[in-house]
């Protein structure tokens, strides 16, 4: 009589739906831990998988910040030295002028031209505005340059312009 009862408690728990048993099993005191466990799990899964690709871009982000601040110091430290080799040129033409001197200068002035609109188009000084107006001032005061020492040469070229009274002068004397 006691195998009859077994048996006929297993048909019973065959009888009971896979509903129930999920229902039976929330019921319990294990049963709800189990299911916060699984919620709580979930959860630290998904800010896992989150925080990983914030960080990722972060660091993508960080990683474009270097290059570009290096390639800023580069181009800056290359500016200062074309500009003390066309300060230098300059005084070797106003000391004895020459189209070789004075090409040289003018070819150094454009490459630093073109350097500062680089530096003002780079993506790291366009996210300060502090530095834009700074790049853009450079830019300016370059073009100004230009201009004030290209007239500069052409009157150190030029004997009537650099002596204006050599003409009243010349026309005493004879």
């Amino acid at each position: 009589s006691a195998g009859p009862e077994w048996i006929s408690d297993l048909t019973g728990m065959a009888n009971i739906s896979q509903r129930d048993k999920w229902q039976e099993l929330f019921n319990t005191l294990r049963g709800r831990f189990l299911l916060m466990a699984a919620v709580v799990l979930a959860l630290l899964l998904a800010l896992a998988w989150t925080m990983h690709l914030r960080v990722t871009e972060v660091s993508s982000d960080s990683a474009g910040n270097v290059l570009d601040r290096h390639a800023v110091y580069l181009q800056t430290r290359d500016m200062g030295n074309e500009l003390w080799q066309a300060n230098e040129l300059l005084q070797d033409f106003l000391r004895q002028p020459g189209n070789d001197t004075r090409r040289h200068y003018l070819d150094i002035l454009s490459r630093l031209q073109r350097d500062a609109q680089a530096l003002a188009d780079n993506t790291w000084i366009q996210r300060s505005a502090v530095m834009q107006d700074e790049a853009r001032g450079l830019r300016d005061d370059l073009k100004q340059l230009d201009a004030q020492t290209r007239h500069l040469m052409d009157v150190r070229t030029t004997p009537e312009r650099m002596f204006p009274a050599m003409p009243i002068m010349t026309a005493q004397m004879m």
